[in-house]
């Protein structure tokens, strides 16, 4: 039976009871670690991103947020955030003082730069721990209501809102994966930017 937002109970136990929506460490990479501030544009050279599926890029500094797609700063000194995401991985990095948190999760296969200390995190789980796996999409600020400028919502009106490869898009959204244990996420994986489906 569907509740009034469309939520039906049965559908859900259905979802939550399918194998297919499992993941652990045989299909599904998690990764952690930190980094010396300084070495921030050699640790994402290391990840080789042009061989994986991870275009889109989110560059946060002082003063400003950029998404781009299959970009790098001019100057990697002043970033405070970064979120290089795809098909193939989320790889999210984190300034802490002088040094930079950073945590991936992605497709099995993907194993970070040996050069640079790390952590996995299914070494250190005991047992046969699995997440449950979800989909979803994030709906992103603004409509472009004018083909050939930029998004635009009067509730950020000052923002640049920019999103690479959906210039013929009036609304997009973000796609993502959630993994969740035990009823509480644990991870979300970004995986692309699609245009609104009515």
């Amino acid at each position: 039976m569907l509740t009034e937002n469309g939520y039906s109970f049965g559908l859900e136990i259905e979802r939550i009871m399918d194998p297919d929506q499992y993941r652990n460490r045989d299909n599904l990479a998690i990764w952690g670690g930190t980094i010396e501030h300084g070495q921030m544009e050699a640790f994402i050279k290391a990840w080789q991103l042009d061989k994986l599926k991870m275009p889109y890029r989110i560059w946060e500094d002082y003063t400003s947020l950029l998404f781009e797609k299959d970009t790098v700063p001019l100057n990697f000194d002043q970033i405070q955030r970064a979120r290089i995401f795809g098909q193939d991985g989320d790889l999210t990095l984190r300034c802490d003082g002088n040094q930079l948190i950073w945590h991936f999760i992605g497709k099995a296969e993907i194993n970070p730069p040996q050069e640079f200390p790390s952590l996995g995190f299914w070494d250190k789980q005991a047992g046969d721990l699995i997440l449950l796996e979800s989909e979803g999409q994030y709906l992103l600020w603004g409509r472009k209501r004018n083909m050939g400028v930029g998004w635009q919502d009067d509730r950020v009106g000052a923002a640049l809102l920019v999103y690479p490869g959906m210039e013929e898009q009036e609304r997009v959204c973000l796609s993502y994966r959630e993994y969740s244990y035990a009823g509480q996420v644990q991870f979300v994986w970004f995986t692309g930017l699609e245009g609104l489906k009515a």
